[in-house]
């Protein structure tokens, strides 16, 4: 199970604002999800790695779309957050 990941199953999630690279933040408005669940990376490519280092995708019920998708966990935040972090 993936007990290092910032996410549970069941947690609303949104998609975290970012930065474009040409001077604007950008964020997707009223796209609330719920997490269905946690996918550890688990590469052989990624063994010389740092055992402390976990990569994670979640998958994602998108409730406004009605579509799920699996994303990397560093797009997501928690519904709701409100600060901006740099990534």
């Amino acid at each position: 199970m993936a007990n290092d990941c910032e996410f549970k199953v069941g947690e609303l999630v949104e998609y975290r604002a970012w930065y474009d690279g040409e001077g604007a933040w950008i964020s997707v408005e009223n796209q609330i999800g719920i997490v269905l669940e946690i996918i550890v990376i688990t590469d052989t490519k990624l063994k010389h790695m740092d055992d402390d280092f976990t990569i994670y995708d979640i998958k994602v019920y998108w409730v406004t779309e009605g579509k799920t998708e699996i994303v990397p966990d560093l797009l997501l935040a928690e519904y709701g957050h409100e600060q901006v972090e740099f990534i």
